[in-house]
């Protein structure tokens, strides 16, 4: 997925990622051995070119800090994005690899 395909994809799924927490977004570029997450609990992790992604996120006015994920808290499964999910799955012929144990939620 080209740079405009991934902002047209965020574009359209964004609010459904933001909002329901059926999924992690995991993007990957194998040349340049890097990924971003975007997890469920609205946190970004970044691997591989972590000082380019921090200059392009304080570029957006993000800030760096100790993420805190409130305890308990709750996951919501939002029906009215049903649509989205099944969109999202059947857009694509995905591929995917297992978890490793550290990454798991």
């Amino acid at each position: 997925m080209a740079g405009e395909e991934l902002k047209d994809f965020l574009d359209r799924f964004g609010s459904f990622f933001s909002s329901d927490s059926r999924f992690d977004l995991w993007i990957h570029s194998p040349t340049d051995q890097a990924t971003l997450v975007w997890d469920r609990h609205n946190l970004i992790f970044a691997y591989g070119i972590t000082a380019k992604f921090l200059e392009c996120f304080k570029s957006l006015k993000f800030t760096e800090g100790i993420p805190e994920v409130p305890s308990p808290h709750e996951h919501y499964y939002r029906k009215e994005f049903d649509s989205d999910a099944s969109e999202l799955l059947d857009r694509w012929d995905w591929s995917y690899s297992e978890l490793r144990p550290d990454d798991e939620q």
